[in-house]
């Protein structure tokens, strides 16, 4: 059996031969509830608040590469007795080191109001859990049988983060879906985006946000205080409050605004 004092010894090399330390060894675990804090403003500059942080962190942030993975969407981890609520983004950055790059590492942050409030990475110590920077759309999804034969095109050529503020991120508002649902002589208005996984009912200029989560069918939103199920096919919808009492009523989709 090896000693445990040189398996310390190893864990403590391993962790000191990167610039941003990882900040523990433990598998952070999703949340099922977020802090009280809640996830903050949406961070429509997110760019700018990581290239700060990365600069501040990184001694060779010149040379660094970035590859953005995601845009910022709701998430709660529990890491080391603690819950962290925020944007997630997903990045994997290569760090150039003693002249030769080390390789692409996933990193995850959360943002919460501006703030970078938790940053990890893989470090082999520690492992980012896939599902955690990756939205799922069930559209996309093929069987292995159906993967097309052509090539695709995708650039995976890495940017520095000097020239960050150049890069073009395709606009969260691109593949807004408008849906305006009537419930007997009432009627609510929501914009829903598959690509940024964001639900929210508009009345008049206020903004509700909902949880959602779905398939090519149906569409399922929910917070605190109602919860809806529309069928993407027939236009139905549902709206169960949370004192229990339910409406009925049926939906228009559209793909684009009138104006």
């Amino acid at each position: 059996m090896k000693n445990p004092l040189f398996i310390i010894f190893l864990l403590t090399l391993v962790v000191s031969c990167s610039s941003i330390k990882p900040p523990g060894f433990i598998s952070p675990d999703r949340s099922s509830s977020p802090s009280v804090k809640g996830y903050g403003n949406y961070p429509d500059n997110y760019q700018s608040i990581i290239k700060g942080y990365l600069i501040s962190k990184l001694s060779s942030y010149k040379d660094t590469k970035v590859e953005f993975i995601n845009m910022p969407n709701k998430l709660s981890i529990d890491h080391l007795g603690s819950t962290f609520t925020g944007y997630r983004l997903c990045l994997s950055l290569n760090e150039k080191e003693s002249g030769f790059y080390k390789g692409y590492r996933n990193h995850i942050f959360l943002i919460n109001n501006g703030e970078i409030t938790l940053h990890l990475f893989d470090s082999g110590l520690l492992k980012i859990p896939f599902e955690y920077c990756v939205t799922r759309d069930e559209s996309k999804t093929l069987f292995v049988q159906d993967i097309p034969n052509e090539k695709t095109n995708i650039d995976k050529t890495g940017v520095t983060i000097d020239s960050m503020d150049k890069v073009k991120i395709k606009d969260k508002n691109t593949n807004n879906i408008y849906i305006v649902c009537k419930f007997d002589s009432s009627e609510s208005t929501y914009v829903f985006n598959e690509n940024d996984t964001h639900f929210n009912q508009y009345d008049d200029m206020k903004m509700i946000s909902y949880d959602v989560s779905f398939n090519e069918a149906f569409i399922n939103a929910k917070n605190e205080y109602t919860e809806l199920v529309i069928n993407r096919i027939s236009g139905d919808v549902t709206n169960t409050k949370n004192d229990g009492s339910t409406f009925l009523g049926n939906c228009n989709i559209f793909d684009r605004k009138r104006f």
